[in-house]
């Protein structure tokens, strides 16, 4: 079950790190966020054994963050 309340975090965080940019250049650039986030991810269930996040939220925001880039295109 994806969790709304962690989506809805992380969007916004990548949406404030992207402010300024057109939507295309603003889509790419929360993308390359997301991926730095994953890292994040992937280092602490390495390191610790789990993680803030579930890969299944971060899987449903890639989705959605190529949905929104292939409409804009």
């Amino acid at each position: 079950m994806i969790n709304t309340k962690e989506i809805r975090k992380i969007l916004k965080v990548l949406l404030r790190k992207s402010k300024g940019l057109n939507r295309i250049e603003r889509i790419k650039e929360m993308d390359k966020g997301l991926i730095a986030l994953n890292l994040a991810v992937v280092r602490q269930k390495r390191d610790k054994g789990f993680s803030f996040v579930s890969n299944e939220t971060l899987d449903y925001i890639d989705e959605l963050l190529k949905r929104a880039l292939q409409a804009r295109v």
